[in-house]
């Protein structure tokens, strides 16, 4: 899979790896014009590991039986980094990578990411505050600025409805103090609509839903036949979750109605 120069290899095991490694290599150099920058390359690999096996090759990371190893990969004559790096001066950089602006941990866990999301939308929140605007105008920045920075991580991230809503509890205090209400009202008056004599504003968990069903529409209607199968099977299996709001299940009652 490509996208623009960021290149990602997949397969099955390290040895087809590593000749896939050195083919692509090999077709850089052939270029003239392009080269491997093996100090940006990430490597990844996750396996089985059986305890009965004595001589195995790699190191799992976790005492789980499925675990992320290092396939040890070399391109160019260099090796290829971990993705798990305790070099890296950034704590959360140390077992993240990010690729087309999603952050990739090797254990597939996603709290870390929700408290950097949440880290990002308290600095939008703290620079607007600081701000000699006033309160009207603050909320403008809310609602124009703030939410759509977090766009694209709620399109990209399998997040959750409810970080949406801790995100907004989080801040609903902010916005009553903007708009010069107080604490004890009743937040619908920020959310609904001015028909109905709220202010309007846009709750990040609608937001969130919004960008996920864009999501899922694009993965439904991907040119890449291979990107509709996987997005069929995530379909397939959430329609069986009837507790959680899923972006699939809520998609094919949208189009319905459409």
């Amino acid at each position: 899979k490509a996208y623009a120069d960021d290149l990602t290899l997949i397969t099955r095991n390290t040895k087809d790896m590593q000749l896939t490694v050195d083919s692509t290599n090999e077709w850089l150099k052939w270029t003239q014009t392009m080269k491997a920058k093996p100090s940006k390359c990430i490597a990844l690999g996750i396996k089985r590991f059986e305890k009965t096996i004595k001589n195995e090759k790699f190191t799992p990371i976790t005492s789980t039986v499925y675990s992320p190893f290092d396939p040890c990969l070399v391109i160019d004559g260099l090796p290829m980094k971990f993705i798990i790096n305790p070099l890296e001066k950034d704590p959360f950089k140390t077992n993240h990578f990010k690729f087309l602006g999603r952050w990739l941990n090797p254990l597939l866990s996603e709290k870390n990411i929700k408290q950097k999301k949440s880290a990002l939308l308290a600095n939008d929140i703290d620079v607007i505050q600081g701000s000699k605007l006033n309160g009207f105008f603050k909320l403008w920045l809310y609602q124009f600025y703030v939410i759509s920075h977090l766009s694209w991580p709620f399109m990209i991230n399998d997040l959750d409805s409810s970080f949406a809503m801790d995100l907004q509890r989080s801040i609903n205090c902010k916005l009553k103090s903007w708009a010069g209400i107080g604490r004890s009202v009743d937040n619908g008056l920020l959310f609904r609509s001015k028909r109905n004599f709220g202010l309007g504003l846009t709750p990040l968990s609608l937001h969130y839903q919004r960008m996920q069903l864009i999501k899922c529409e694009l993965l439904r209607t991907s040119k890449d036949p291979t990107i509709i199968d996987l997005y069929k099977t995530r379909e397939s299996h959430n329609a069986r979750l009837t507790r959680t709001w899923k972006a699939t299940n809520a998609l094919t009652v949208v189009n319905a109605e459409v």
